[in-house]
């Protein structure tokens, strides 16, 4: 009676395809479109959690090394996780241009920031997600959970090695990943 139900994996991965347009999707000539993207494509890069994604500040972001450092994780593990360089790109674009924008005369070291300047919100990340989704048509129920899994999944398709999957998402035990 106490046997535990066998964890079962994902079903909803988004494929290659639809994670593109998604990622397409927002408009890149207003500021928070613009940003809207940067959020998209690191979440895809690097599948971080959506607390580690609101946590990031200026300095966790080393784009010579196209590097991102994730301090105090799930269990309080800090981390390091690679950057495509298309997230790089835009990163570097928010980060020299528009995220000054957003900030007005606010001041914040919270790498992304609202439209009024404030650190973002976790449920304001949520509703970007969402709402790039449902403008791409893409039908599945997609979160910034699914993009974590999303990500490792097309890691592992592209034989990456699965410690290193293990090591970029942060999990603890191997089964996990």
């Amino acid at each position: 009676e106490f046997a535990r139900e066998p964890q079962r994996l994902p079903r909803n991965i988004l494929t290659p395809q639809e994670a593109r347009k998604i990622v397409e999707t927002p408009d890149t000539s207003t500021h928070v479109g613009y940003r809207d993207r940067v959020i998209l494509e690191v979440l895809y890069a690097t599948g971080i959690r959506k607390l580690e994604l609101m946590n990031l500040v200026l300095d966790d972001v080393n784009l010579e090394e196209e590097l991102l450092r994730i301090n105090g994780g799930k269990g309080a593990k800090d981390r390091v996780v690679p950057l495509s360089r298309v997230a790089c790109s835009f990163l570097e674009s928010y980060v020299k241009g528009v995220r000054s924008e957003l900030l007005g005369k606010k001041s914040s070291d919270r790498l992304f920031v609202s439209m009024r300047g404030n650190p973002i919100a976790r449920n304001s990340l949520g509703a970007v997600v969402e709402k790039y989704a449902r403008l791409a048509r893409v039908k599945k129920h997609v979160t910034c959970h699914l993009w974590r899994h999303t990500c490792a999944t097309h890691l592992l398709k592209n034989k990456a090695n699965l410690r290193h999957v293990q090591e970029i998402l942060g999990h603890r035990s191997l089964a996990t990943t």
